[in-house]
């Protein structure tokens, strides 16, 4: 394996997280859980003080001409994490951003959500794509249906497809105009952005994030072209589209995991693991990936939930890295999970080091 590390920020990505990061205000989130990091809320704000200050500055521009312009968009760059990962127009510039340009066609815009649709089926539901036509809005309306996503889910998932050709040329003229603003500012947070390369450019550092901190096994040979995201901040995400893989981290999860890490097991971090395994079905998936590695679909067939409904459990499994993941972009175009026998080693240690000092 291979990584391509870019060295520069997407900017159409960065334009429409720019939205998300103002809904979800995942600073403040970062802030209140200061304790997870070893850290006072004042040093957690000083050590985001520049992050903060290149977000003001690019949403005081950014939100009057979307609240004037492309408010519509707002359903699609918002929610729904739980089930479909990220924003639905976050999604589309990860995999699709090289189509939506001046010249996007009805015919690419129609590919792109056969596509998505496709993918969603394969994770979801595990049913062959022959069954249904997704050119056609009532086999749309039956998959997602069988798939018992939410409703606000599904709504935006069919508003997209019936207003698809006007709202995929509103993105157009949405990341014309913003993306040029985020890269106007990023001289507030550019040095910053650079260490996160610097790091993340020496390959041990960067085997230790993804085998360490994340818990991430990627089973594939070939290039991985990496991303450093600005308003993803704490977030990763690995997309394999077209032939091509591509992982988008955010600029300062290595030092957060850092700081994690070597704060893992205080009271509050303690408090928050065990926390985690306190739930019938959550038990019951550690107890199904102590027997061997499962993909969502089929630990949700043998619970008898849905995928959607297991994700948030799988979520939060993978929070306190009770369990791994193996991203498998060859053989089958799958990602399984693991029981992550040496974290659940080291929470039973602490805990033996408990009763043993008492």
């Amino acid at each position: 394996m291979n990584y391509i590390i870019k060295d520069k920020p997407v900017w159409e990505l960065e334009a429409v997280c720019s939205i998300f990061s103002y809904f979800e205000n995942v600073e403040e989130k970062l802030i209140e859980n200061n304790d997870k990091y070893g850290f006072t809320k004042e040093v957690m704000h000083s050590f985001l003080d520049k992050y903060i200050s290149y977000k003001n500055a690019v949403l005081d521009e950014v939100m009057p001409i979307f609240n004037e312009k492309y408010k519509k968009l707002e359903p699609y760059l918002t929610g729904d994490s739980d089930e479909l990962g990220n924003p639905m127009i976050v999604g589309f510039m990860q995999n699709y951003r090289n189509i939506f340009n001046g010249s996007i066609s009805d015919k690419a815009i129609d590919e792109m959500l056969v596509d998505v649709l496709e993918k969603m089926l394969h994770d979801l539901l595990e049913e062959d794509k022959s069954n249904y036509n997704f050119n056609e809005l009532s086999d749309i309306i039956i998959f997602l249906n069988k798939a018992q996503l939410n409703n606000n889910t599904k709504m935006n998932i069919i508003n997209f497809y019936i207003d698809r050709y006007n709202l995929s040329r509103m993105i157009v003229g949405f990341i014309e105009e913003i993306a040029p603003i985020c890269e106007k500012y990023f001289f507030l947070i550019e040095d910053e952005y650079k260490e996160s390369f610097n790091y993340i450019s020496n390959i041990d550092n960067l085997n230790k994030f993804v085998r360490q901190y994340t818990s991430v096994d990627i089973v594939f040979s070939g290039d991985m072209e990496l991303y450093i995201n600005i308003f993803f901040l704490n977030q990763l995400s690995m997309i394999s589209y077209n032939g091509k893989n591509n992982m988008f981290v955010g600029f300062k999860i290595f030092e957060l995991c850092e700081f994690k890490d070597k704060n893992k097991y205080n009271d509050t971090q303690m408090v928050a693991s065990l926390k985690s395994l306190a739930d019938t079905t959550r038990y019951k998936v550690i107890c199904m990936l102590s027997e061997k590695p499962m993909y969502m679909q089929e630990m949700a067939d043998k619970l008898g939930l849905t995928a959607a409904n297991i994700s948030h459990h799988v979520n939060m499994l993978l929070q306190h890295n009770i369990i791994s993941v193996i991203v498998d972009v060859e053989k089958n175009k799958r990602i399984y999970y693991e029981l992550n026998r040496a974290e659940i080693a080291n929470l039973s240690d602490a805990l033996t080091r408990i009763i043993q000092k008492n």
